[in-house]
């Protein structure tokens, strides 16, 4: 199984996968990921889950979502796809804590 799961365009998949793991982590981003903005979160963070008015509004607009068990899995995304060297910035919600 991939250690990432890029959510695009899939907002039933990334939901699903939220609800099979609880403890795991979610980096958003936009759609084309940028060092600008990739924000980490844990997947129980209410701020990336709870349901948006109209469908799409995690994965089918202008962002997306990519999925790991771990932080340093999604860190590892960041350095295959992006010119960044780390997180743009934790969620100041719910605080998940970046690897170094």
């Amino acid at each position: 199984m991939a250690k990432a799961l890029w959510f695009q365009d899939d907002d039933t998949g990334y939901l699903a996968w939220l609800n099979d793991n609880p403890a795991g982590f979610v980096l958003n981003t936009y759609r084309n990921p940028s060092a600008r903005y990739l924000v980490l979160h844990r997947a129980s963070c209410r701020t990336i889950r709870v349901p948006q008015t109209e469908p799409g509004g995690f994965t089918a607009r202008g962002y997306t979502k990519v999925c790991a068990g771990s932080a340093g899995d999604l860190l590892d995304f960041i350095l295959a796809w992006t010119d960044a060297d780390g997180f743009s910035k934790p969620c100041a919600h719910c605080q998940p804590t970046a690897p170094p």
